[in-house]
C-alpha cells in the first residue's frame, strides 16, 4: 500500500509554540508527530510513502532521510504553497502506479483506521473515493458531513455550534486517477475546490472509524496531543 502525507502547511496557528518548526515536526511526548504517523501506517505495513513538503522541508528530510521501520520515504516539494489539493496533484506524478488507490493523509492529524475495511468498501461500492470520518460531540471546530443509509455522503456542512455531528479526518482513499478527470487550477484546495464543488458527480462514501483521533492544529490539540501520547504504548520498538 501507498500513501500521501500533505506535510507542508505553514501552521499559522500554532507558530507561537513552533518558532522555525513545520507543524509535522512539533515535538509530540518527546517524538515529532510525524513520526506516530509513519509508525502506524508501517504498522499497518504500508510500503511505500510520498511526504508532500514544502514549509522548512529539509528538517523533515533530514530526519526522516529516504527509509523509515522499512517504509520507503519519498518526498515531493513545493516551492509556492498549492494548497491541499494542488499538493495532492502534485504528489500523485511521484507515485508508484502499483495500486489502483492510494491513500491521502494529513500531517498535522493522527487517526487509527484499517485500510482494508476502507479499500474493501472502494471495491464494493463502487466508489471513485472514501472519507475517513468520525462522530464527534461539539464539533464546533471542523464542518460536518451528512451521509445517507448506505453511507454515501450528500452533503458537506459549514463550521457551526451544534451538539454533534462526523467531521472529515483528514484520512482518504482515492482512485489514483480520478484528479484527471476534472479541471482544477495548479493551486486548489481538495476539499473546498474539488470535494464541495463536485460531490454531486463523485461516488463518495464515508467510513465511520471508531480509532483514536487528534488534530494538533489549535493550541488545545495540541496540548492534549502531549498527555495522549506519553499514555499511548509505542506501536512499533
Amino acid at each position: 500500500m501507498e500513501a500521501i502525507i500533505l506535510a507542508g502547511g505553514l501552521g499559522k496557528r500554532l507558530q507561537h509554540l513552533l518558532p522555525q518548526t513545520p507543524k509535522p515536526m512539533a515535538m509530540v511526548a518527546g517524538s515529532p508527530f510525524l513520526e506516530y504517523i509513519l509508525q502506524h501506517l508501517a504498522a499497518l505495513q504500508f510500503k511505500r510513502i510520498i511526504l508532500s513538503v514544502g514549509y522548512l522541508a529539509e528538517q523533515i528530510q533530514d530526519h526522516f532521510q529516504s527509509s523509515y521501520l522499512g517504509v520507503d520515504i519519498q518526498y515531493c516539494y513545493e516551492s509556492v504553497p498549492l494548497g491541499t489539493g494542488g499538493a495532492i496533484s502534485a504528489a500523485l506524478h511521484h507515485s508508484s502506479l502499483e495500486d489502483a488507490e492510494i491513500f491521502i493523509l494529513n500531517g498535522d492529524s493522527f487517526l487509527e483506521f484499517n485500510p482494508r475495511i476502507f479499500t474493501g468498501n472502494m471495491i464494493g461500492k463502487k466508489a471513485d473515493i472514501i472519507l475517513g470520518l468520525k462522530k464527534m460531540t461539539n464539533p464546533h471546530r471542523y464542518g460536518t458531513v451528512d451521509l445517507n443509509s448506505s453511507n454515501k455522503i450528500i452533503n458537506f456542512k459549514e463550521k457551526r455550534n451544534i451538539e454533534s455531528g462526523m467531521i472529515n479526518c483528514g484520512v482518504y482513499l482515492i482512485k489514483r486517477d480520478l484528479l484527471n478527470n476534472y479541471k482544477l487550477n495548479k493551486k486548489y484546495s481538495f476539499e473546498k475546490d474539488f470535494l464541495e464543488v463536485y460531490l454531486n458527480k463523485l461516488n463518495a462514501y464515508g467510513e465511520i472509524v471508531n480509532g483514536y483521533f487528534i488534530d494538533i492544529g489549535v493550541e488545545e490539540d495540541f496540548l492534549q496531543a502531549q498527555k495522549d501520547f506519553a499514555k499511548r504504548k509505542p506501536l512499533i520498538t
